[in-house]
């Protein structure tokens, strides 16, 4: 042992080293998990400018900023909270979207005993240039069993979200989440709140039905490796009242929806149906069961390429007031003092910041995507018709939009694009639409 002395010194220091260092490791561990309980400002500024209208020229020039900024972080292993402001300079456009049928919609058909004055609802409930509280909840999680979220907050439900999607502007209430139910795959959510037209704020009170208005959705799902299936309820949405009679109706709705993976596509369809009157069904004399489904394919993907077809048809008749048929989109135009759309076209942002489930018609398409060096380029094709309450189509008065769009990461954190868009006229007597825009997004 003597002949090995100096080695085992040298070893012991070696032991003695690595020691330290595991230690300092364990240290520097334990500052990070203690660090990730700590508040961290989340958000994102969205700058766009450009031309957009019938003519592309300096007379139709737009800017529009957009930004969202909140605190976020875990209060304790198990609970977290939120908070986010929001603002833009622009006006929120029509709720469903669609200029030319939203006064079929319901928050677009005045109600009787409307105050002198009276506007259709917009996307949102806030103006121009409003700073306004997006989310405000707290998150606590019970073990691996349960998940329970508090306060203001989005929710969406099913694949695309035709009976569930607040995404226009969130939720009050409580949602709980039990994922994978004693391991066998099966998940289960439910929310219970409110929510009422936008126009009306956060009250239950629902000033044209005279009562107040809950809220009240839930699903069922389950999630193999590869594929799902899913049961989505609406018990009790936006309540209204019969414009043809002395009743109140309360928006009820339900959808199954599915999704698949194999040789690397993805496949993903919604089919609901309303159990429920709607605006729509009673004023157009709608029978039957008002539904409406989407369905996206990938019919082409590899890691550079894709290619994916998208289908979608919504029936007169079907309108959930929170779901994907009224999103949260945008209205970028010639900057005017007035918060209704000087157009009937279609706001550009509500079919290429969002899928095209529109009200009352068939849409058809998809988009192309591919990824070139540094670049992000992407087309989209779609065609519109108009369904009709008494059977059958007719082209939209804008019946095929298209957009082309090149990005730019310039880093993990900023976006720069440029945009082509362009809808077309079915009829000679609507001219066409065009936008040419810049865009930067800042995350943080």
């Amino acid at each position: 042992m003597e002949e090995f002395k100096d080695e085992l010194a040298s070893l012991r220091q070696d032991v003695d080293q690595l020691q330290s260092d595991v230690s300092d490791l364990s240290d520097r561990v334990s500052a990070l998990e203690e660090s990730g309980k700590g508040v961290q400002v989340t958000g994102w500024l969205d700058f766009r400018i450009g031309m957009v209208g019938e003519e592309l020229n300096l007379d139709n020039e737009f800017d529009n900023v957009s930004a969202k900024v909140g605190l976020a972080g875990n209060i304790t292993d198990n609970l977290s909270a939120a908070i986010t402001l929001r603002t833009r300079d622009s006006y929120p456009g029509p709720g469903s979207g669609v200029p030319y049928v939203n006064e079929w919609t319901l928050g677009g058909f005045e109600p009787a005993g409307a105050p002198l004055g009276w506007q259709p609802d917009r996307t949102d409930g806030y103006s121009a240039g409003q700073v306004w509280l997006d989310e405000a909840y707290v998150t606590i999680d019970v073990g691996s069993w349960s998940q329970w979220t508090l306060g203001r907050q989005r929710v969406k439900m099913g694949q695309f979200g035709l009976t569930t999607d607040s995404s226009r502007q969130a939720l009050q209430g409580i949602r709980a989440r039990f994922p994978n139910i004693g391991g066998t795959g099966i998940n289960a959510e439910a929310f219970v709140g409110n929510a009422d037209q936008v126009g009306n704020g956060y009250s239950f009170y629902n000033p044209w039905v005279g009562s107040s208005d809950g809220y009240s959705a839930g699903r069922l799902s389950y999630d193999a490796p590869n594929w799902g299936l899913g049961f989505n309820a609406l018990f009790s949405g936006v309540c209204f009242p019969d414009p043809t009679s002395t009743q109140v109706h309360d928006e009820t709705a339900l959808s199954v929806d599915a999704w698949g993976r194999a040789w690397g596509r993805n496949l993903a369809l919604e089919f609901a149906w309303m159990e429920s009157p709607t605006i729509s069904s009673r004023v157009l004399g709608v029978s039957g069961t008002p539904q409406a489904w989407v369905a996206t394919a990938d019919l082409l993907r590899t890691p550079r390429f894709a290619v994916t077809a998208l289908y979608a048809d919504c029936k007169p008749g079907y309108d959930v007031y929170y779901s994907a048929l009224n999103p949260y989109y945008e209205v970028v135009e010639r900057n005017v003092l007035s918060p209704m759309p000087s157009t009937s076209w279609l706001p550009f942002e509500r079919w290429t910041r969002n899928t095209p489930v529109l009200f009352m018609h068939r849409v058809y398409g998809g988009k192309a995507s591919w990824n070139w060096g540094s670049l992000d380029l992407s087309f989209c094709y779609y065609n519109l018709q108009v369904n009709l309450a008494s059977g059958g189509r007719t082209p939209a008065p804008w019946d095929d939009v298209y957009a082309v769009q090149v990005v730019k990461p310039v880093s993990e954190t900023v976006d720069v694009s440029v945009t082509y868009a362009h809808e077309s006229a079915s009829d000679a007597s609507n001219p066409n639409a065009d936008l040419v825009q810049a865009q930067a997004i800042v995350s943080f």
